[in-house]
């Protein structure tokens, strides 16, 4: 009798707790509207620079996006699904949003170098960008909490910054009871891509900055 309830009982930890090991995440940016506010306007869009403080440490590997966990709350990472670092997904997603707004992104491979100049007018840009990610963490048990914190930094064609903004906070969005996993698959990456458009194309000093 015990060994029947037990088979009957396992199916619903299952379905309740669901694969929580190895989870990733797909990330791949389509907006949803299109503006020629950039048209005309080069530019040139550096890494971005993840300074998520377990990063940094190495405590946890460069496509961490968060964490999943098992119906005990034991948490397990949450990666990219292509394995790419998600500081090259953050800036693919960054620049797909200025293209979207009429903008010519080129986009470099290196991090904003300390002199930044020649850099820029070798690219035959009006503006650089680069963003900072000093946090970006999902962290699923039936509900999602968000952990987020992103900084615009603007630059003319001669180095000068133009203006700067940032973006953080702490948010929960709901979940699933019954499929947490599938549930954090679908709101993650559309959540991450609310607060990108936030803060580059929706975001009103940085994009004064990138067209004036």
């Amino acid at each position: 009798m015990r060994s029947l309830k037990l088979a009957a009982i396992l199916p619903v930890l299952v379905l309740l707790t669901g694969c929580v090991m190895g989870n990733t995440h797909t990330f791949n940016y389509v907006p949803a509207e299109r503006s020629e506010i950039g048209q005309g306007k080069v530019v040139l869009l550096f890494a971005v620079d993840d300074q998520r403080p377990y990063i940094v440490t190495g405590d946890e590997p460069l496509n961490f996006v968060g964490e999943q966990r098992n119906g005990y709350g034991v948490p397990f990472n949450v990666t990219t699904s292509d394995g790419r670092p998600f500081a090259t997904i953050v800036q693919e997603t960054v620049q797909r949003d200025l293209e979207a707004a009429g903008f010519r992104v080129t986009a470099l491979a290196q991090k904003k170098p300390t002199l930044i100049e020649d850099t820029v007018r070798t690219a035959q840009a009006s503006r650089a960008l680069t963003v900072v990610m000093r946090e970006f963490k999902s962290d699923t048990f039936n509900n999602i909490n968000f952990d987020y914190d992103f900084e615009a930094i603007v630059y003319d064609d001669a180095g000068n910054e133009l203006a700067r903004d940032r973006i953080s906070g702490e948010e929960e969005m709901k979940g699933s009871l019954m499929n947490p996993v599938k549930a954090s698959k679908q709101k993650v990456p559309a959540y991450f891509y609310t607060k990108i458009h936030a803060l580059i194309t929706g975001n009103e000093k940085v994009m004064k900055a990138l067209t004036r």
